[in-house]
């Protein structure tokens, strides 16, 4: 009973939090391409590679923020932590918790948050995780929708 009592607390809590979405700052977001292996390993599979930042920011800036829901990504989505087993291990990763924790703590705090989008390029039916998710796992965590920045390539 104590913890279903519990259980409906943090509902009643989470449903006060919002997350408003921002269109992300790209060239903050750019090492997650010329740092990420698996990245870059996957689009030069599908046919794009970028040499430079120029080249790259070129094609981010073509996004739009779009709604998409966990159950879409969980059959589509590819590099991104969609169930709780996988977050549970990026917790494990003490610079991801941190950073993690201190947006949920704010969240928690002010109810209300701004936050860069979510970025995902869509390939071939597949939305690549490029950047943010940590961000979608906060709104996921606290049943809040995710606006995420796509690219379609």
């Amino acid at each position: 009973m104590r913890a279903q009592r519990l259980i409906k607390l943090v509902e009643l809590a989470d449903s006060d939090l919002t997350i408003n979405w921002l269109t992300p700052n790209l060239s903050y977001e750019v090492d997650e391409y010329f740092e990420n292996e698996a990245t870059r390993d996957f689009l030069l599979k599908h046919g794009y590679e970028f040499n430079t930042e120029k080249e790259l920011l070129a094609v981010l800036s073509k996004g739009s923020m779009k709604e998409i829901s966990r159950e879409v990504l969980q059959k589509q989505g590819q590099n991104l932590t969609l169930t709780d087993e996988e977050f549970q291990d990026e917790l494990k990763d003490p610079d991801y918790a941190a950073s993690y924790y201190r947006m949920r703590d704010q969240l928690v705090k002010e109810k209300s948050i701004k936050l860069q989008a979510p970025i995902l390029l869509y390939v071939d039916n597949i939305y690549w995780g490029f950047a943010g998710n940590r961000r979608s796992n906060l709104a996921w965590n606290h049943d809040i929708t995710v606006k995420f920045y796509v690219v379609t390539l």
